[in-house]
C-alpha cells in the first residue's frame, strides 16, 4: 500500500512540474498536497514504516521514477537530460547506461525496503 501511494505521490508531482497549462499545474499540485496531509493523517492510524526507512524507499523510488515521468509529460524522449540545474550537470556526464543501471537498482531497492 504504501508502494502505491509513493508511486501516486512521484508520478503526480512530475506531472505537476511538467504540465504547461497553469490551472491543471495549480489543480495537480493541491491534490499532491493533500495527498501528503492524507498519508500523514492515516499514518497515524495505520503500521507504517519507520520514518527513516520509508523517507530512503522514497527518495530511491523518486530517483527511479520522476525523470521519466516528467520527460514523457512533457513531450521529451525518456532518457532526456536538461542542462540547467546542478542535477542535470552531473549526470550529462554520467554514460548514460550507468544512469539506466543505478535508477533500476534505485527502484528495487526503494521497492525492497518498503515491503
Amino acid at each position: 500500500m504504501i508502494i502505491a501511494a509513493f508511486i501516486l505521490l512521484i508520478v503526480l508531482d512530475a506531472v505537476g512540474d511538467a504540465v504547461k497549462n497553469k490551472p491543471l499545474k495549480h489543480l495537480l499540485q493541491t491534490f499532491l498536497v493533500g495527498f501528503w496531509l492524507l498519508m500523514i493523517y492515516a499514518g497515524a492510524f495505520m503500521e507504517l514504516p519507520e520514518i527513516h526507512t520509508a523517507v530512503i524507499g522514497y527518495a530511491l523510488l523518486r530517483y527511479f521514477l520522476f525523470d521519466a515521468v516528467w520527460n514523457v509529460t512533457s513531450g521529451k524522449r525518456i532518457d532526456y537530460i536538461g542542462s540547467t540545474s546542478l542535477y542535470d550537470k552531473i549526470l550529462s556526464g554520467v554514460h548514460p547506461s550507468m544512469i539506466l543501471f543505478t535508477k533500476l537498482i534505485a527502484g528495487a531497492t526503494g521497492i525492497g525496503i518498503l515491503i
